[in-house]
């Protein structure tokens, strides 16, 4: 009964988002829009994308596109699924974190399908964009802390290692879950010791590092004069200069006044009411 409930629930999630799915090229300058087109382009001819590269995400995406066409999907469709596909996952799991904390199946279903269609998860799971392969590494990432909490820390912190790594290197906010992670492993990390403790969190961060090996995908492509290439990840210069977003350095500046600081707490505040919103009201 509960697993077909939760089929029922992920099966009207998936044909939603399959009516709203975008399936011609992008020509819309809206915000959530701008970088649409040129995700369409890259992830069918093997491209590089826009700083900081995401080059998990463009690898992945090209090895998925090519089977949806195989099914008479076009181009467009063909990334809007791939999309969607991290999404659904990433709305699973958010599920099954809902049950292992006890919330009432009826409850833990109306979680997951209210989030599904909050404006930016909906419109993220429909058109070619990198979030929602960023959603499903977070849910990954508590995952392994809550639900598998009956398997062996070091493990745990292993997995959170490759998870993690494989996360920030492709999507730099994502370190921010970082300290809400080891709150939550607290008592285990306590419990096993801080000698043992610390020294698996090392080898985590190690594990970590791993996820910069899908960053030769973009010199590689490059040097082989794939068709689409942003900017000059052939060169070294060119490539970290990628790799640390260089050209969006004057977004991530300090306010340099109060009303400067005030403006930016409200932004902040404001964006779960402005961002985080049914997908079909107004906000």
């Amino acid at each position: 009964m509960r697993r077909a409930a939760w089929g029922a629930l992920l099966a009207v999630i998936v044909l939603i988002y399959l009516s709203s799915l975008q399936t011609i090229p992008n020509g819309s300058s809206d915000p959530y829009m701008i970088d649409v087109g040129e995700t369409q382009i890259a992830l069918n001819i093997w491209g590089t994308l826009h700083a900081t590269g995401y080059p998990l995400y463009t690898i992945l995406g090209n090895l998925f596109t090519p089977l949806p066409r195989l099914w008479g999907a076009n181009p467009a469709a063909a990334v809007a699924l791939f999309s969607a596909l991290w999404t659904v996952l990433a709305l699973s799991l958010f599920g099954a974190l809902l049950r292992r904390w006890g919330v009432p199946l009826p409850l833990a279903l109306a979680g997951v399908l209210l989030l599904a269609l909050t404006r930016s998860i909906w419109v993220h799971s429909v058109v070619a964009e990198v979030y929602s392969l960023s959603l499903a590494l977070l849910m990954g990432m508590w995952w392994v802390v809550y639900g598998l909490a009956q398997r062996p820390l070091r493990h745990r912190l292993l997995l959170l290692g490759l998870l993690g790594g494989l996360g920030v290197f492709h999507h730099r906010t994502l370190i921010l879950l970082a300290p809400g992670l080891l709150l939550a492993l607290w008592p285990d990390l306590r419990a096993a010791g801080w000698k043992r403790s610390l020294n698996w969190l090392f080898q985590a961060g190690l594990v970590g590092l791993l996820g910069f090996l899908p960053y030769l995908y973009l010199p590689l492509r490059a040097n082989a004069q794939a068709a689409w290439v942003y900017g000059e990840v052939g060169t070294w210069d060119g490539f970290w200069f990628q790799f640390w977003g260089r050209e969006a350095d004057h977004l991530v500046t300090a306010p340099t006044s109060a009303a400067a600081w005030q403006a930016n707490l409200s932004g902040t505040l404001g964006t779960p009411a402005a961002r985080v919103h049914p997908a079909g009201g107004a906000g």
